[in-house]
């Protein structure tokens, strides 16, 4: 299993104003060749993923729209800039 380090696009409730930003998130459950697959698809358009990557890709993309709603803060979809993994011991 590996553990990746993801960098995307949210936006942050300020008093009474969304502020754009940036987050990060670690996802220490990613199997291994999901994560170096993930990690090939950052910067590619979703219309030249085959039908799996995109599946997957969107899998990713989903995890993290329903992490950032329970922070309260709105991603914005294939905002991801970067994905860093590791493998977990």
């Amino acid at each position: 299993m590996k553990s990746i380090l993801v960098t995307y696009d949210v936006s942050v409730r300020g008093s009474e104003v969304w502020e754009p930003g940036e987050a990060a998130s670690r996802l220490e459950f990613i199997d291994d060749d999901v994560a170096g697959l993930l990690q090939k698809l950052v910067g590619t358009p979703v219309s030249q993923m085959s039908d799996y990557e995109y599946y997957i890709w969107n899998k990713l993309d989903r995890v993290i729209d329903n992490m950032e709603t329970l922070r309260n803060r709105y991603y914005f979809n294939n905002s991801i800039k970067s994905i860093i993994y590791e493998r977990s011991f």
